[in-house]
């Protein structure tokens, strides 16, 4: 069996400002340094962990940074666990977005692409592809994974069975809460998610009209 922590990013400074970053590279701000930090301290004293693997972008490789700099880890970076490439949408505002492309904005909504981007469809097959990869490649191991709350929201609705069209229902995790998720025999098993309470005055409230 493989047990996978993954991580959403720490707070950034488009979570602050309320924009679509998509893969634009947009670093964490204070407050996610320290949820980084905090959320290292509670893996650390709550798992044993073996590897680290991050998205590709900075603002999910500063969360991983502290758990690995602790265990003298190296973080991978994969490119396959980037956040949704949102296309036309990518540094604009949420509610300029709204406004200005009402109709693929609502099908977005219900599972379908920004306009010029990536489909929620073909982000979950990426990254059920990259998840199943490292969950076979560390078999009998724990590993932390630091990614984004598109990507991993695709993810549990494959795993809780929620058709991608019903996304909405799934709320989105909070900055730098622990998602557990057991791998055997080809299968994945939510043990926990959105995990956040050690956070406690750092947590942040996801915003609510972004998927």
């Amino acid at each position: 069996m493989t047990k996978l922590l993954i991580i959403r990013h720490g707070y950034s400074e488009y979570n602050h400002l309320k924009k679509f970053t998509g893969h634009k590279d947009i670093p964490l701000t204070a407050l996610g340094l320290e949820q980084a930090k905090c959320t290292a301290e509670y893996v650390l004293k709550t798992y044993s962990v073996d590897a680290v693997y991050s998205s590709d972008l900075c603002r999910a490789i500063e969360t991983a940074a502290p758990v690995a700099k602790a265990l003298g880890l190296p973080v991978i970076p994969e490119k396959r666990l980037r956040e949704l490439d949102v296309g036309e949408w990518t540094d604009k505002y949420i509610a300029d977005v709204v406004r200005e492309y009402p109709e693929a904005y609502a099908a977005y909504k219900q599972g379908g692409r920004p306009t010029g981007g990536e489909s929620l469809t073909e982000l979950q097959t990426r990254a059920l592809a990259i998840v199943e990869e490292i969950a076979k490649n560390h078999d009998g191991q724990t590993v932390f994974i630091a990614t984004h709350g598109g990507l991993l929201r695709t993810l549990l609705c494959a795993w809780l069975n929620v058709p991608i069209e019903n996304i909405s229902e799934l709320p989105v995790v909070s900055n730098n809460s622990v998602t557990e998720i057991d791998y055997e025999n080809g299968s994945f098993t939510v043990v926990a998610r959105g995990v956040d309470d050690f956070l406690a005055d750092y947590k942040t409230v996801p915003a609510k009209n972004l998927y």
